[in-house]
């Protein structure tokens, strides 16, 4: 087994979806306009618009050429590259930092994976002596976590969360003793997930812009729970 998030979601090899050789996890992330020719850089445009984009995409991976590949003026044929001394250890490299196996992958699942095992060193022993990697923006991207989105289950959460905290100012602008016991519950969820480590997880992720920017969050907001605590104590006072 991979060091990968329990829900992470491994499924058989299948022929849809984006095809990713193992050390395309690093490029994809390093990418920054820059390529051998045009063809080469409007297919990898293309391709990496939609891995920074949707955070729910899926992609096979597979230890020879892919998608990427087939705009490569290195390619020679599919499976063979004339650089394969080296795109081969680097992709030893990923698959040992992973432990990764052929199959269908979730792409934000594995390149967190990456931010959390790779240190500046480890990524230099990968592909130091690639020729992008000077010129591109790979160490900064991938180390900083520049392109991780939030997960599914993190979106979720905050909406689950974001809901109860809309509930419990509608019945505060709204208040009579009936609701006092669903307004005390509601306020009791919303604390408990204010000091979780998933709340600082959230937070964290959100300040690092990794949240789509039209999604209600105001539970991640300190101020928000703390003026929806101080309108909840002054009435309890009152």
């Amino acid at each position: 087994m991979g060091p990968f998030p329990d829900h992470m979601d491994k499924k058989t090899q299948n022929d849809k979806g984006i095809t990713l050789r193992p050390h395309h996890l690093l490029c994809t992330q390093g990418y920054s306009g820059k390529g051998y020719n045009k063809a080469f850089v409007d297919n990898m445009s293309e391709i990496v618009g939609v891995l920074r984009t949707d955070p729910d995409v899926r992609v096979n991976i597979c230890f020879t050429t892919d998608a990427l590949c087939k705009s490569c003026p290195a390619k020679l044929t599919d499976d063979v590259c004339k650089d394969d001394d080296k795109v081969l250890r680097y992709d030893a490299g990923v698959i040992n930092i992973l432990d990764l196996q052929e199959g269908e992958y979730r792409y934000q699942d594995l390149i967190r994976s990456l931010h959390d095992l790779l240190t500046e060193e480890k990524l230099q022993n990968i592909c130091g002596d690639c020729q992008w990697y000077p010129v591109s923006a790979c160490r900064n991207n991938i180390l900083g976590g520049r392109h991780l989105m939030a997960d599914a289950h993190q979106l979720k959460r905050v909406e689950k969360y974001e809901g109860i905290m809309q509930q419990a100012e509608e019945m505060l602008n709204d208040y009579f003793d009936e609701k006092a016991e669903a307004l005390q519950n509601r306020i009791e969820n919303l604390m408990d997930y204010y000091e979780s480590p998933e709340w600082k997880q959230d937070y964290a992720d959100d300040e690092a812009g990794r949240f789509p920017a039209d999604m209600k969050r105001g539970v991640l907001s300190e101020d928000g729970i703390f003026d929806l605590l101080e309108k909840y104590n002054e009435m309890r006072k009152g």
